[in-house]
């Protein structure tokens, strides 16, 4: 005889369940709301790893987060990078004539402020803050509090927009869905809340002075159809 093999159903089941919470538990600690379900990033990681988040590199590639912290290395005027807290290796009396220092000092350099006043490089970051439609400045790995509806009007998010567009992408425009989800489709409710579409006209030429047959259910779950005579 062949040696039977019996299960521990207790032993499966506990280990499926503490496998299901540990999973669950995780997910809930380590996910973000800019994360997918399977742990995805909706959008980009900085430079610490966090989904959308402001952390960028000084010239040094040392990570910081430039909202609260200030950059760890600076670039004298020179361009050479040194840290903070020592004092620059080059220092310059002045630019050239057609030569302007930028925000870190370098002349002819290419960092700009943002709009809260932040110094990045465009070439290699993005910036810090942006502004919206209505000028507000925000956090660029935020969402904009004002955005631009169909007409480019500026409204804020959470409210009606004051121009919406149809179902055909025309903005204020009168096309619907009929009850099918079809964009200006023939399809209707009747009086019993159920979507039927007009049945199409036979090919005669009596149909052309006749209204268009609809099809609806009869109280047998049949359909009938009805014509309107003149």
């Amino acid at each position: 005889m062949k040696p039977q093999f019996r299960f521990n159903r207790r032993f499966v089941q506990g280990s499926s369940q503490n496998g299901d919470s540990n999973s669950s538990s995780n997910g809930g600690l380590n996910g973000s709301s800019n994360s997918s379900s399977n742990g995805e990033c909706k959008g980009e990681l900085d430079c610490n790893g966090v989904c959308n988040g402001p952390h960028i590199k000084d010239c040094a590639e040392e990570c910081y987060n430039p909202n609260t912290q200030r950059p760890p290395h600076l670039l004298d005027c020179k361009g050479v990078c040194y840290p903070r807290n020592e004092p620059p290796p080059n220092v310059c009396d002045h630019c050239p004539p057609d030569e302007s220092p930028d925000c870190e000092g370098i002349c002819g350099g290419p960092h700009v402020r943002d709009c809260n006043g932040v110094c990045y490089n465009p070439n290699t970051q993005r910036p810090p803050h942006l502004l919206d439609c209505a000028g507000v400045c925000y956090p660029s790995n935020q969402l904009p509090p004002n955005i631009p509806d169909c007409d480019g009007h500026c409204f804020e998010r959470g409210t009606p927009p004051p121009h919406v567009p149809d179902c055909n992408g025309v903005c204020d425009g009168n096309a619907v869905l009929d009850c099918n989800g079809e964009c200006e489709g023939d399809a209707f409710e009747d009086c019993g809340k159920n979507c039927v579409e007009p049945c199409p006209r036979a090919f005669h030429p009596m149909n052309a002075r006749r209204p268009i047959r609809y099809v609806n259910k009869g109280m047998f779950g049949t359909n009938r159809a009805f014509r309107i005579r003149k």
